[in-house]
């Protein structure tokens, strides 16, 4: 049961690294933004965001990266516990800057969505890592 709901655990936080590193890697925040249609998340951004795109797309190819770490693992997850580790403290350490972010400058809804999801999972992950 353990080794079930860790796999779980370990194959969303693959899906969630992999769909949005990869979606605003390859269209952007400006893209994003316009997938997203009518709900305007970023939108008073974006005029901004346009000499920072650089940056942001740098650090949604880390989080594919991560995402691809926590796939890898996913199929052997005893013999690959050092990448599903280091994958499970990527994620934890971006919701730590993303809580910085929020405390510092607020954010709305979903940042504090994914903030509860960045710190929460990989501690789960661990600890049940630690039951099989």
């Amino acid at each position: 049961m353990t080794k079930n709901i860790l796999l779980f655990i370990v194959a969303a936080s693959a899906l969630i690294e992999i769909i949005v590193g990869g979606s605003i890697m390859i269209v952007g925040l400006r893209g994003l933004t316009e997938l997203l249609e009518g709900q305007m998340l970023l939108a008073d951004l974006i005029s901004q965001l346009d000499k920072t795109d650089s940056e942001i797309r740098f650090f949604a190819g880390m989080r594919l990266t991560i995402g691809l770490g926590f796939l890898y693992a996913l199929y052997n997850l005893k013999g690959r516990l050092p990448v599903l580790y280091l994958s499970f403290l990527a994620m934890f350490m971006g919701g730590v800057g993303r809580l910085i972010g929020i405390v510092l400058i607020g954010g709305d809804g979903m940042a504090v969505v994914f903030t509860v999801i960045e710190l929460s999972l990989p501690l789960i992950g661990f600890w049940l890592s630690r039951r099989i």
